[in-house]
């Protein structure tokens, strides 16, 4: 039997206060369809989050999003967020005379780190030493560690030499990455912490969690560890790291990696 959904939209608009808004999610009859996509070592996570405004019986509209506020959806069952992240492109639309729809354009933390430019020089550096000079170099809100300091950030092979022009932080995190993974592949992303991630595939844990969302239900359902649906899908790969061994997903240590589209309609 498939669990019943709990979920938590949250959204902070800059310099203001946290506000829920579950229940303004549209599952159905919106202008876009809500999803979320993974894109593991690439550009950062993306999501669509349309919600509906009816204000049928009020003075007028109840809520508007501005740019930039910052956005989680959060599966209470789980205990996993599904998502968190910046909304970079929030689309207004009047659709009635007493309901407004706003389609939230979300990029996960990475939004931070494609505008924040970096550069530098680093010869006989770890790419670990590197990334994590650059990320702290980039001031831009999302921290940075080492492995071994406690943080996320994987050990990697020594550069002879490696040379950052002017470029944007989550570029340089891609040409280090690149290099990096000449035998092992490596990735990095984002949390909801802000916080990065940057490794190679045989560090990567399996979380243990699997999340899928179909059409058809009532709502967009989370599944718990051993139920099993059919899921609209669709591969995401980085097609230089590829699938894991076997066909497994890119990064199985992220909770909901693996079929990395998921449409969440209902």
């Amino acid at each position: 039997m498939v669990a019943t959904p709990s979920l938590t939209l949250t959204v902070t608009p800059p310099g203001g206060s946290p506000t829920t808004y579950t229940t303004k999610m549209a599952w159905a009859n919106a202008n876009q369809q809500m999803s979320i996509t993974q894109n593991f070592g690439r550009q950062g996570d993306t999501a669509v989050i349309p919600l509906i405004d009816d204000y049928q019986g009020l003075s007028g509209p109840t809520f508007h999003i501005p740019v930039l506020s910052q956005v989680t959806l959060y599966d209470n069952i789980a205990a996993q967020n599904l998502f968190a992240g910046v909304v970079n492109d929030p689309v207004f639309t009047m659709v009635g005379p007493t309901q407004n729809e706003w389609d939230l354009n979300c990029t996960d933390y990475t939004f931070y780190a494609d505008n924040a430019i970096v550069q530098g020089t680093f010869n006989g550096y770890t790419v670990d030493q590197i990334v994590v000079a650059l990320t702290e170099q980039a001031s831009c809100g999302i921290s940075a560690a080492t492995v071994q300091d406690g943080g996320f950030v994987a050990p990697g092979p020594t550069l002879a030499s490696f040379v950052q022009n002017y470029d944007s932080l989550s570029n340089a995190w891609k040409n280090l990455a690149q290099l990096a993974g000449q035998i092992t592949p490596y990735g990095w992303y984002v949390d909801q912490n802000r916080a990065l991630h940057f490794y190679d595939a045989t560090t990567a844990i399996s979380s243990g969690v699997t999340h899928h969302l179909r059409r058809g239900f009532d709502h967009g359902r989370p599944l718990l560890p051993g139920h099993t649906v059919r899921v609209r899908v669709g591969r995401n790969h980085n097609p230089q790291q590829g699938p894991g061994p076997g066909g497994q997903p890119d990064d199985p240590r992220r909770p909901y990696l693996g079929h990395t589209h998921r449409h969440l309609e209902g």
